[in-house]
């Protein structure tokens, strides 16, 4: 159990350190002049930015406009798969809740053969 956190711990760093690296990285080739953190706010010649702001500047900027299309892309191809996935969990758990519904039926009516065979007894 030790093991397995301490590699989920590992793996949410490494993640949480390559979301921030790339977030620095396009933010460092804007041409707008620096940006910089203030008070846990992004500010860059003295305005503060905000989400609008940096899709806009991701969007306009050559050096980021291909990054930005290919995260929208794959954010889009993402959100499918993670709504079939939800859906499919979902519509799982709904067929399990049914067949043991049914199974608790069958074994209150007394009915073994309308059970499955894990809830039979031996």
């Amino acid at each position: 159990m030790k093991t397995n956190q301490t590699f989920l711990s590992s793996i949410r760093r490494l993640m949480f350190l390559s979301v921030l690296l790339s977030f620095a990285m396009s933010l460092a080739a804007q041409d707008g002049g620096p940006i910089t953190l203030e008070k846990k706010r992004y500010v860059q010649s003295g305005q503060v930015l905000k989400a609008p702001d940096f899709k806009t500047l991701l969007a306009t900027n050559p050096a980021t406009s291909a990054d930005y299309q290919a995260y929208k892309t794959n954010s889009t191809i993402g959100g499918v798969f993670l709504a079939t996935g939800g859906i499919c969990v979902c519509a799982t758990g709904a067929l399990m809740l049914a067949s043991s519904i049914h199974d608790a039926q069958a074994l209150d009516e007394g009915d073994l053969d309308g059970v499955s065979s894990s809830y039979a007894p031996t």
